[in-house]
């Protein structure tokens, strides 16, 4: 910011953020996330990015006016995202007062002052109140993280189930809630576990060049420790928080020291970066890459340069060509099926609410109905991967029966998920069958 304000003579702050805003991030970058296989982002907001109201008694106060046009453009990117298909999480990136010192949450006296200042606990609950209030019937939107990287105190568990508790502005019980761990997989198993039907997610991040340890610590022993220890962590938290688990945040890097004695250091960073990428796909349900784009696009902590380097040039989860015959065939013999598991289980959401995609040239399937995602996926994921297995279908699987008046929670759809894989892999099998 300060650069930039230098290199426009100091002057009017407020045009040099909505410029930036406005010609950062486009249509364009999300049409290629998409063509590439991109099905959500991660968007890291402040609480000024709310607006003026929203930094009164906060050191944004004085600037208040810069940020009169913030929440629009988030508005404007989110609703880029929709028009590529892509689902948003919301990341509140900054809390009131910091959550943790770092200058990522807009201080740089580095003092993290949430966790001991009731009032800043106070604002940040209205914050969260905003959003869910703002977004929950936002048909894209795949939930809002409540703090980034918050530090370690006591009270985190408390506020969090305080916050998660108190966020009545959102009715849908499938308005999904994401929560840092404070670097810690155990942190919120217990709670995650236990709120899954209401749709709680553990967010975990995933660096290998901040510590003492991690410098001292060879690129390949790195590598290693991810296919080995890091995997099997994983995979153990993901069983325990019933698969509501994410890795929010990893990147490429490592630190000069870790490259120094490797004979190929740009093989070294792609064998790790690989590896994670590979053991964060497999066990657990979604991962986002720190970050997309930045300025000078160090293909080790930007997207852009990391695809087709250190990362695949595709992230279909169903492979990057078009359905084919078979596929299509498969579908149309499991839709009566899927159809009948899924009579029973329903939900009935408010009108605006509900946001009925096209199906992109497949069959109609009147009893489903997913609020972020297209039946389309919904059938390619059943097809491709015998079973819904990615979280952004698992949990957002509800069907509406017609005249249906009452409503029952998410815990039914999971018995029709289980009977519904169950059923395609039989299906797999006897089509894989000789004659």
């Amino acid at each position: 910011m300060t650069q930039a304000m230098d290199a426009n003579g100091g002057c009017n702050p407020q045009a040099i953020l909505e410029k930036h805003w406005d010609t950062f991030i486009t249509q364009q970058d999300f049409n290629y996330l998409a063509s590439i296989g991109i099905n959500t982002v991660r968007l890291p907001i402040g609480y000024w990015s709310l607006g003026p109201n929203f930094v009164q008694d906060t050191p944004f106060a004085n600037l208040s006016s810069v940020y009169e046009n913030a929440w629009p453009h988030v508005v404007r990117a989110i609703n880029m995202a929709e028009a590529s298909n892509i689902a948003v999480i919301v990341d509140l990136h900054g809390a009131p007062g910091s959550q943790n010192g770092q200058p990522h949450s807009g201080i740089s006296d580095g003092k993290a002052n949430l966790c001991a200042n009731s009032t800043y606990q106070e604002k940040t609950l209205q914050v969260v109140q905003y959003l869910a209030t703002e977004l929950c019937f936002v048909s894209n939107v795949a939930g809002v993280q409540i703090l980034n990287e918050p530090e370690d105190c006591s009270e985190l568990t408390d506020f969090c189930e305080y916050w998660v508790s108190d966020e009545s502005a959102c009715s849908l019980p499938d308005f999904p809630v994401y929560l840092h761990d404070a670097f810690d997989l155990d942190r919120f198993k217990d709670y995650v576990s236990a709120k899954v039907p209401d749709f709680s997610v553990q967010d975990h991040h995933s660096y290998y060049v901040y510590t003492p340890q991690d410098d001292a610590e060879p690129a390949e022993n790195h590598t290693t420790d991810v296919q080995t220890t890091v995997t099997s962590q994983l995979a153990s938290a993901n069983d325990t928080l019933l698969h509501n688990l994410i890795i929010g945040e990893w990147s490429c890097a490592l630190t000069p020291d870790s490259l120094k004695n490797e004979s190929d250091p740009q093989q070294a960073r792609r064998d790790f970066c690989t590896a994670q990428y590979v053991a964060y796909t497999r066990d657990t349900p979604g991962n986002s890459f720190w970050s997309y784009k930045k300025e000078d696009c160090d293909p080790d902590w930007c997207f852009l340069n990391a695809v087709n380097n250190s990362l695949p040039s595709s992230f279909f989860s169903y492979g990057s060509g078009p359905i084919t015959s078979e596929q299509y065939h498969m579908i149309q013999l499991l839709e009566p099926e899927i159809v009948t598991l899924t009579a029973e289980s329903v939900i009935v959401l408010p009108e605006h609410g509900v946001q009925l995609e096209t199906h992109k040239g497949l069959p109609p399937l009147t009893l489903f109905i997913t609020r972020r995602f297209v039946p389309y996926t919904i059938l390619r994921d059943v097809v491709i991967n015998e079973g819904i297995k990615r979280w952004d279908i698992r949990y957002y699987l509800v069907a509406l029966k017609e005249g249906a008046t009452g409503s029952v929670g998410l815990e039914v759809c999971f018995p029709v998920y289980r009977d519904l894989r169950e059923f395609v892999a039989l299906q797999m099998s006897l089509s894989s069958r000789p004659p």
